[in-house]
């Protein structure tokens, strides 16, 4: 969800229940090991 629909992280944090999106934010970083903001620069395809 992070990379193929462009969501905003609190939809994203909303879509799999995570509230508020500062949850969902920790929870991901505590899993693994980065922010969600910094996955998606990690894997942004160049247009």
């Amino acid at each position: 969800m992070l990379l193929s629909r462009g969501l905003p992280l609190k939809q994203v944090a909303a879509q799999v229940g995570l509230f508020p999106a500062a949850r969902f934010s920790r929870l991901f970083q505590r899993r693994f090991g980065i922010s969600p903001g910094t996955y998606r620069e990690m894997h942004r395809i160049e247009a």
